[in-house]
């Protein structure tokens, strides 16, 4: 929609581009309500039932579209602190790894372990990458931006990072500037880490990675899986 409206307002169709515009205002209003502030992290869909809400699949959003929440953005932050302590204590292979990185599903409901739909489901290479994904591109934003401003939304993922880390605002240059993108540089490895782990010593990655011992199980060679955790790279390499 916004697209449209700036192409439609190059061709002086000027009523079209207003209702291109307006369309994706309401899109955008739409958007924004998925901040469930009373959770303290976005929602994967309105009114869900029976399920948290959170989901790997917002933090995929937040990296292909981020148009209102971007990765630094403090609820884009917070999502990313409750996937983490959602999944840190669900899966026993995570308690063995010790951190900062771990495993990460696709919800914590999840009932799908690679083969049956009706069992316990196991961390993906996708959303671990993207975890890691997110963080970087957050540093990445911050380093652009030449602040990083820290929030008690956002507070529980920066500790996680750097423990020292307090509310505030912190300008490039500044030592807890620098300490908070070490930490997070720190903490985004962590996650790649884990996928170096458990994925096979070929660079081959399944689907998923069991939540008992670590072995790959699901698709074999998951096109997806290989897609994020080379972007999860990429993106590493963009802050070094």
């Amino acid at each position: 929609m916004v697209e449209g409206a700036a192409f439609a307002q190059r061709l002086g169709d000027l009523t079209a581009a207003e209702m291109y515009k307006k369309t994706a205002d309401r899109m955008l209003d739409t958007i924004r309500g998925f901040w469930n502030a009373e959770k303290g992290y976005i929602v994967e869909t309105h009114g869900i039932q029976g399920r948290s809400g959170l989901d790997c699949g917002v933090l995929l959003g937040v990296l292909r579209a981020p148009y209102v929440f971007t990765p630094g953005s403090e609820q884009a932050l917070a999502t990313i602190e409750a996937m983490v302590k959602a999944f840190e204590g669900l899966y026993p292979i995570n308690q063995q790894n010790g951190g900062p990185g771990f495993g990460i599903g696709r919800y914590p409901e999840d009932t799908y372990d690679g083969v049956s739909t009706s069992s316990k489901g196991n961390p993906w290479f996708i959303c671990t990458a993207t975890v890691a994904h997110t963080i970087f591109a957050a540093t990445s934003e911050f380093a652009s931006v030449g602040s990083i401003s820290v929030t008690q939304t956002s507070l529980g993922l920066f500790k996680r990072a750097y423990a020292d880390a307090k509310e505030g605002v912190y300008k490039s240059g500044s030592s807890d500037y620098n300490n908070i993108i070490t930490g997070f540089k720190k903490l985004g490895d962590g996650f790649l880490e884990v996928v170096q782990r458990h994925g096979y010593q070929n660079g081959s990655f399944a689907e998923q990675f069991d939540r008992e011992n670590g072995f790959n199980r699901g698709a074999r060679d998951l096109t997806w899986s290989y897609e994020a955790v080379l972007g999860a790279m990429k993106a590493r390499k963009a802050v070094n």
